[in-house]
């Protein structure tokens, strides 16, 4: 089957090669394990009920006891009747994980939400309710903490009425259990609720086709290079599969189950480890096998080519406003702080990008008119490209859990680059909010204050959209061409506007000194109040 190379829509063409090879198998739907993703609020007993279940010790391998990316885990629980197996996403709690959490109920069947009795519903924990409405996942309660004994009611199922969740005791279909990850009570009635609602589901997958997975985590390894943490979807996936992942390709030369285990085949619904991609994928990546190496790789160069295009196009779009000046309200200069930014997984360096992109719209909403921009990001140790770039671009290295390379020490005895290493990721944010105040307070003290006005009349413009303010020059002066920041109670409101015109009557005037009063034009968007303190610079 010959792949159109002119085919606008890539995504479509891949589909129908992979029908195209389904049609040789005969698809048998066979049951499949629950995959079972743990949610809820930071420090509720997530990882540690996860622990009491599988004794696999996760807490006292978390960094500061906080879970930083999705871990995987299969269950398996064997009684005189039969074997039955759970597979749990341990899920981020903290909202700075957003995107990792929402990843791990993308891929789930059951939410199970984890509440402790002593803090009772927090704001991750409505988050997370929300996240498995929004999927129409079914939704397991898991009041943690019961060892305590403190208010050891039924209050937190009649609170939670409210987000939409009801449990069977109230009338709803909701399974509430009640657990202690410290004694292990209520441990065995949670597993059963969770094989009950697997049951009533009759989940079931394709075992003896090629498989279907997604990407859960990623990173790169020095010595085995890419890997790839998957469920598999569909499926067997075994070794020597042509597979084709996000923009990467490759053959599986190596499946390892949670134990490091090699094995040679993995079916529906088990995580697993896969070696022999060409490069590291991105969390969420879906992964497919197909039959051929090479249209498996004309496949990802497709994508890669098509993302590019959409990439430039967009870069073409911001550089183009930016020269009509909507990149630059009122001509205030934006302050950027430049970062490079290398992690050891991809989830991790998701999740640093998506928290300071929410900073950048926080920081546009307060007019304060400075940004965090990523000049250069991937997984992986830091190299000499990178300290090339930080030279190059003024940029701050900020790494997660990852080292330098060797050859690149010669080149740091050389030349100096600000390199900081983290390890939690609170930290490593907040260090880049402290470079940011620190530009802010530069930037501001390098300019020269030449005057001080008050607020006291304010008009609309009937020509345009912009504002007249009637000021009284209290100090010194304001010329036509100068900057003003404006205070309130202290605090700076807008920084960095350059008025539109200076009038003194109805006569344009080229400068107002101490005493005089005048009226400045500037731009609509600036909220002012009579009494406002407006500082002038040169």
């Amino acid at each position: 089957m010959q792949i159109d190379q002119n085919e606008r829509d890539i995504e479509f063409e891949i589909v129908r090669y992979r029908d195209y090879i389904l049609r040789k198998y005969k698809g048998v739907l066979k049951s499949r394990p629950p995959i079972v993703s743990v949610v809820g609020h930071i420090d509720h007993g997530k990882t540690s009920l996860l622990d009491k279940i599988c004794s696999t010790e996760i807490s006292s391998k978390e960094i500061g006891g906080i879970t930083q990316k999705i871990n995987a885990y299969y269950f398996q629980i064997n009684d005189d009747q039969k074997k039955s197996s759970i597979t749990f996403l341990d899920t981020p709690g903290h909202s700075a994980f957003y995107k990792m959490r929402l990843r791990g109920i993308n891929i789930t069947d059951i939410v199970l939400l984890v509440i402790a009795m002593d803090d009772g519903i927090m704001s991750q924990t409505i988050e997370s309710i929300q996240y498995a409405k929004s999927f129409k996942i079914p939704i397991i309660v898991a009041v943690n903490k019961i060892d305590m004994k403190k208010n050891y009611d039924k209050d937190i199922e009649n609170h939670i009425l409210q987000y939409g969740v009801q449990s069977e005791r109230l009338g709803g279909d909701n399974q509430f259990i009640y657990v202690s990850a410290k004694t292990g009570e209520g441990v065995h009635e949670l597993l059963d609720a969770i094989l009950i609602q697997s049951e009533m589901m009759e989940l079931k997958a394709l075992q003896n086709c090629p498989a279907k997975g997604i990407v859960i985590e990623s990173h790169l390894d020095n010595r085995r290079g890419p890997i790839a943490n998957i469920i598999v979807k569909e499926g067997t996936l075994r070794k020597g599969d042509v597979i084709l992942c996000g923009f990467e390709y490759g053959r599986v030369k190596d499946i390892r189950d949670l134990n490091g285990k090699n094995i040679e085949d993995a079916f529906p619904s088990l995580p697993v480890q896969i070696l022999g991609l060409s490069d590291v994928p991105l969390a969420g990546d879906d992964l497919i096998v197909l039959q051929d190496e090479k249209k498996a790789k004309d496949f990802a160069l497709l994508r890669k080519n098509k993302f590019r295009e959409i990439k430039l196009d967009n870069q073409k779009k911001c550089f183009e406003k930016k020269n009509e000046g909507a990149f630059l309200k009122g001509n205030e200069k934006i302050i950027s702080l430049n970062i490079i930014l290398k992690t050891d997984t991809q989830g991790i360096l998701d999740t640093i990008q998506n928290s300071l992109e929410e900073r950048n719209r926080s920081l546009r909403l307060k007019k304060t008119h400075s940004q965090v921009k990523i000049v250069e990001k991937g997984v992986g140790r830091i190299n000499n490209n990178d300290i090339i770039l930080a030279i190059t671009s003024k940029s701050i290295i900020f790494g997660f859990n990852v080292q330098i390379d060797h050859s690149s020490k010669n080149l740091l005895k050389k030349k100096f680059v600000d390199i900081r290493n983290h390890s939690i990721i609170y930290e490593l944010l907040k260090e880049i909010d402290m470079e940011m105040n620190k530009i802010e307070r530069k930037s501001f003290n390098d300019k020269i204050q030449i005057g001080k006005l008050y607020v006291k009349n304010i008009f609309k413009s009937s020509k345009d959209r912009g504002v007249i303010v009637g000021c009284m020059v209290s100090s010194g002066k304001i010329r036509k061409d100068s900057i003003i920041s404006i205070f309130r109670d202290k605090k700076v409101i807008f920084r960095n506007i350059q008025i539109d015109s200076l009038k003194r009557f109805q006569n344009n005037v080229l400068e107002v000194r101490e005493g005089v009063e005048c009226g400045i034009k500037i731009k609509s968007f600036v909220n002012l109040q009579i009494g406002d303190k407006i500082i002038v610079f040169e």
